[in-house]
């Protein structure tokens, strides 16, 4: 599973950043045995973004 995010920063409003999911290059098949741990290494991922960002915020 994989996908690229678009981050969108308008600099006037730094805080009004929005972020989208975009070009997944793989269906999601719920019954492949694999999919609970892709699908936790995918969220992991997000969190770590998520947390990259936050920390550069903060100052």
């Amino acid at each position: 599973m994989a996908s690229s995010v678009l981050i969108v920063i308008d600099l006037q409003h730094p805080e009004d950043v929005r972020a989208k999911l975009i070009d997944l290059a793989h269906p999601i098949d719920v019954s492949n045995k694999l999919f609970q741990k892709n699908k936790e290494n995918f969220n992991e991922g997000i969190n770590a973004l998520i947390a990259f960002f936050k920390s550069r915020a903060a100052g």
